[in-house]
């Protein structure tokens, strides 16, 4: 944020938004897709999108851990 606030231009809410949006890596392309569909990215702060990208970080570190303490284990050769 100091790096955007350097730049001496005013961003809008929603420029910050997408501007960290577009920043992550393709695997959060889906809950991009959806925020940007459900959010009114003009209203929202960046501590409350962080707030949101690590809510989803945690729920799918949360889904991985259980899937794979669920996975059926392979046969031994």
């Amino acid at each position: 944020m100091n790096e955007i606030n350097s730049l001496r231009k005013e961003f809008t809410k929603k420029d910050v938004a997408l501007k960290i949006l577009r920043s992550l890596p393709e695997r959060w392309d889906i809950f991009i897709v959806m925020f940007q569909n459900t959010k009114d990215l003009s209203s929202i702060s960046s501590e409350q999108l962080f707030s949101e990208l690590r809510a989803h970080e945690f729920d799918l570190n949360r889904r991985k851990s259980t899937a794979t303490e669920f996975a059926p284990e392979e046969p031994s050769t």
